[in-house]
């Protein structure tokens, strides 16, 4: 089940939205990997719509937590999504991971207070952090794609920039990644766990 979820949210989004609405998601801000005295700190969550494979739009709700680490790193931590339509489904968890990337760097202001700059213009100070390993939680309340490992952790840092409104990332630096066991052992409690992690 990890390795089809991995690559897709699946039809089992759809059949988990019967009876359904929108969960509250409160997933903690990690402890920071490093600048110690620079604590993530929870942001506002944003509202995220994306064309789906199959027609329609996927509507998603980004948590995240923010931080300007040590006076240079502009570091987020996406915490989880809240899965709020069934065309979600058919969505690629990396294709999610990079949309809500790019569309929380794209708020103007932003949590860090910057406007990105217009290409070829950018700096190398941008810092991705996800949990690493995730897996789709229902409730009552609704579903959500939240932490499925304790501090299990990847990162990734990027040249960023502005092109017709739209944002421009550039892979500068994928630190080690911690993320999903591979293979995920029957039994083990993490059958329904999936990798996602800054590319």
């Amino acid at each position: 089940m990890r390795r089809s979820l991995r690559s897709s949210l699946m039809a089992i989004v759809a059949v988990m939205f019967i009876g359904f609405s929108a969960t509250a998601l409160a997933q903690p801000c990690p402890t920071p990997p490093d600048c110690p005295n620079d604590p993530f700190v929870r942001q506002a969550p944003i509202l995220l719509l994306i064309a789906a494979p199959g027609g329609g739009i996927c509507s998603v709700r980004v948590h995240y937590c923010a931080r300007l680490a040590c006076g240079i790193w502009r570091d987020m931590y996406i915490t989880g999504w809240e899965l709020l339509s069934e065309e979600c489904a058919g969505v690629n968890i990396q294709t999610l991971l990079n949309e809500s990337m790019n569309a929380i760097w794209n708020q103007t202001p932003n949590a860090w207070g910057v406007t990105i700059p217009e290409c070829p213009s950018g700096d190398n100070f941008w810092r991705v952090f996800t949990a690493g390993c995730y897996e789709l939680v229902g409730s009552e309340e609704g579903i959500s794609i939240e932490p499925c490992l304790a501090n299990s952790q990847c990162w990734a840092s990027y040249k960023v920039c502005r092109q017709n409104g739209q944002i421009v990332r550039q892979l500068i630096f994928q630190g080690q990644a911690s993320s999903c066991p591979d293979p995920v052992q029957p039994g083990s409690g993490m059958e329904g766990c999936f990798s996602a992690c800054p590319q």
